[in-house]
């Protein structure tokens, strides 16, 4: 958003509490992995349209709130880094700037929580002295440059004038914008969006439960479900729903319903399926090896993918299926390997896993007894995959969790085994 907004003719200072963090975005080193994003910045330093610091000490037009608003083991958002956010612009905020939150929050969290502290550290009253504005960040991670410039900026004020000034900001950046009605509205609509992909995905998922019981393929039921049929394309299962949106928006949309007395059920059960997947792929292999009469204790066991997702591209393994899995097959006594095409070899080797190179993808094959494809980055589609399999110990475990590749080319090695999220073995 930052070098966007830059790349646009804005003067941007990005703030951030994280030295480390800060010291890399000033020598133009993203923090994370995003398509297009280091050049970007790489740019808009040299212009001198962005810089990052640790404090805001100086007042804007705009302000642009950001930051992370995790929730608890029990599902409860945590909001003490909106808190800090919202004083430090409150130190010093003047008459007719305006504050824009885009963090993941609670219904009424702008009014009720935001604004007071805003007014407090101020002094000022919102909608009179300042503007203030809901207007929440829906890119998906590996294509949010493009996203920024394609999608509808989704805009709920505190009245009609933050909304026009609002739109006026983004319309340099965005294609359009859609005002909706004030900032409970535009914080629903933020919810909406995540919470209801993680409730299509579980239906996917519980499908592939019943499928497995049965025999069937359900990647196979899916797509003859949705060949020629336009009303409800039902998306392909998976090992699990990761990625720290998903693991946490539920549970705030949850929120709103409880604030108001109302228990909601569909994303709670959906939360539950989806995490319960990750057991189901340690059951497959745990079934494996004892259908084979083998101890799990000492195999070694390739993991391919530690990003919670392949495509888009990114580097971001926070709330990663593959690392739900990873404790799984430690109890066993499984010696894990962990390869990732995009995700910082050093933040896997901090799992506690051995390592594979991403130019040396034969060195977790070699010797494996079992390999598992735990998201789908579509490098795996170029790899020499019979030579690869030709490395396994005999017998070898083939996991493919996307559904990536064909059974039966897989199954022409001899002593290999492809397994699939469900089917008959």
């Amino acid at each position: 958003m930052a070098v966007s907004l830059a790349n646009v003719g804005y003067k941007v200072l990005g703030v951030d509490t994280n030295l480390n963090i800060l010291a890399a975005i000033n020598e133009a080193k993203p923090h994370f992995h995003e398509v297009g994003l280091e050049p970007l910045l790489r740019y808009e330093l040299a212009e001198g349209r962005f810089r990052a610091a640790n404090e805001l000490r100086e007042a804007a037009d705009v302000y642009i709130i950001a930051v992370g608003t995790p929730v608890t083991d029990k599902g409860e958002p945590i909001l003490d880094s909106l808190r800090h956010a919202a004083e430090m612009v409150g130190r010093v905020l003047k008459r007719n700037e305006i504050v824009m939150i885009r963090s993941t929050v609670p219904v009424g969290s702008t009014r009720e929580f935001i604004l007071p502290i805003l007014e407090r550290e101020s002094g000022l009253s919102g909608g009179r002295d300042f503007q203030i504005v809901f207007a929440p960040e829906r890119t998906i991670e590996g294509r949010a440059l493009q996203e920024l410039r394609t999608l509808p900026q989704i805009i709920g004020g505190i009245d009609d004038y933050s909304e026009e000034m609002a739109v006026r900001v983004f319309n340099r950046l965005a294609p359009n914008t859609v005002r909706v009605n004030g900032l409970e509205a535009a914080e629903m609509v933020k919810l909406v969006n995540n919470s209801f992909r993680d409730v299509s995905f579980a239906f996917a998922n519980e499908l592939a439960l019943i499928c497995d019981a049965w025999g069937l393929d359900a990647f196979k039921v899916v797509e003859a479900a949705n060949s020629g049929y336009p009303r409800n394309p039902v998306p392909l299962p998976s090992p699990g729903v990761g990625g720290i949106c998903m693991a946490k928006d539920p549970f705030i949309y949850v929120s709103a319903g409880r604030a108001k007395g109302y228990e909601p059920i569909l994303p709670i059960y959906g939360r539950q399926i989806n995490t319960c997947m990750v057991d189901h792929v340690a059951g497959k292999v745990s079934d494996f090896f004892s259908r084979h009469h083998l101890s799990p204790a000492g195999r070694k066991v390739l993991v391919m993918g530690f990003a919670f997702k392949g495509e888009p591209e990114t580097s971001d393994i926070r709330k990663s299926v593959t690392l739900d899995l990873l404790p799984l097959l430690k109890q066993m006594g499984a010696e894990v390997w962990g390869y990732d095409p995009a995700a910082n070899v050093e933040e896997i080797a901090a799992l506690g896993v051995n390592t594979v190179d991403r130019y040396s993808l034969e060195t977790g094959f070699q010797n494996a007894d079992a390999v598992l494809v735990m998201n789908n980055h579509s490098s795996y589609n170029r790899i020499d995959l019979f030579q690869l399999l030709s490395r396994l110990n005999r017998p070898g475990l083939f996991f493919d969790g996307w559904h990536m590749f064909s059974k039966h080319e897989v199954e022409r090695i001899q002593g290999i085994e492809y397994i699939g999220i469900s089917g008959a073995l």
